[in-house]
């Protein structure tokens, strides 16, 4: 699967202010899960990989493309390298 980097608000999409201003509740969010649950991630790119698949679901993205994004927030917080996540259209039914 292409890993998406995660971006940096410095440079956001265009229609991502209101999403960036909450930022901070996500990796504050993150933050506790991983605390509370013993896991071992990066909250700070957890919140960005988080924002990230909410902003291409807004913009219409295809299911394959803000899926992808979404097997990544997986592989971070769960260290989860499931290649049915990972490509979703693979075990689709047909």
């Amino acid at each position: 699967m292409p890993q998406v980097k995660p971006r940096s608000f410095s440079n956001p999409r265009p229609a991502a202010p209101k999403l960036r201003s909450r930022c901070h509740c996500f990796v504050r969010y993150f933050s506790l899960l991983r605390d509370r649950a013993g896991e071992d991630f990066d909250p700070d790119k957890a919140a960005r990989l988080e924002l990230d698949w909410w902003q291409l679901r807004r913009e219409s993205a295809t299911p394959a493309q803000y899926g992808a994004v979404v097997a990544q927030v997986t592989q971070e917080l769960f260290h989860a390298h499931n290649p049915s996540i990972e490509n979703p259209l693979s075990s689709a039914p047909k």
